[in-house]
């Protein structure tokens, strides 16, 4: 099987240009997940592989809480970080204000495994629809890699005016660790076809994606989503 794409049209880094697009992901649940495991030939059955991911799972967040970092080679890795402001270089943490959570980042040598041999497969573009290119954290200067908690965000791509104050059409920003779980933002600073603006909430979550949903003069509902940021 191979990675279907798109390319569009669309603005990178200020920069007019053909930007290409993964698209037709298929979801694949714990579950699904696990049934790939014991294909594999691992030797391992079904509740072996569950038992390890809750043993990496909660060992992970046992290290974590103790300020510990985790590198697992040619992987990923884990460890605390802090969102939220304080007033001063003496205040105390303040859990109205103030965050603890787990970063992950994946490892470049797994990015360079990735790579090799991967087959991709370009197909046409889906209908005109919300493309959401970049995430601009206004709080690191990053592009498509983090957003800080309760401090500005900027999405910019093609066609992502929608109506704030429609009961349908808006702006979500979903835990990729649990797609259940959303938040939907409800004030802007601008929202515009190139631009929208916005304040980012206190988040719980680690790993995020942002969708628009926007009717776009018609009456089905036109979905776009950005790549997966992480959470400072």
């Amino acid at each position: 099987m191979s990675i279907k794409y798109f390319i569009y049209g669309g603005n990178m880094l200020g920069k007019k240009t053909n930007i290409g697009k993964v698209t037709d992901l298929t979801d694949y649940s714990t579950k699904e997940l696990v049934e790939r495991m014991v294909q594999g030939k691992t030797g391992l059955g079904s509740a072996d592989i569950e038992a390890f991911l809750k043993i990496l799972k909660e060992t992970v967040i046992t290290i974590c809480r103790e300020g510990g970092n985790i590198n697992i080679d040619g992987f990923m890795s884990f460890k605390p970080s802090m969102g939220g402001t304080f007033e001063s270089e003496s205040s105390s943490f303040d859990r109205s204000k103030n965050s603890v959570y787990i970063k992950a980042r994946i490892s470049s040598a797994l990015n360079d495994e990735f790579q090799l041999d991967v087959e991709v497969e370009i197909v046409q573009s889906p209908d005109k629809r919300p493309v959401l290119s970049e995430i601009f954290d206004v709080e690191t200067g990053g592009v498509n890699e983090s957003i800080t908690k309760n401090n500005i965000i900027t999405i910019r791509g093609d066609n992502l005016k929608f109506d704030p104050d429609s009961t349908e059409e808006y702006l979500e920003i979903v835990n990729a660790d649990n797609e259940s779980e959303t938040v939907r933002i409800t004030k802007f600073q601008k929202v515009t076809d190139k631009e929208v603006v916005f304040l980012c909430p206190s988040l719980t979550y680690t790993n995020v994606f942002f969708e628009i949903g926007a009717l776009m003069g018609t009456k089905t509902l036109k979905n776009g989503e950005s790549d997966t940021v992480s959470v400072n």
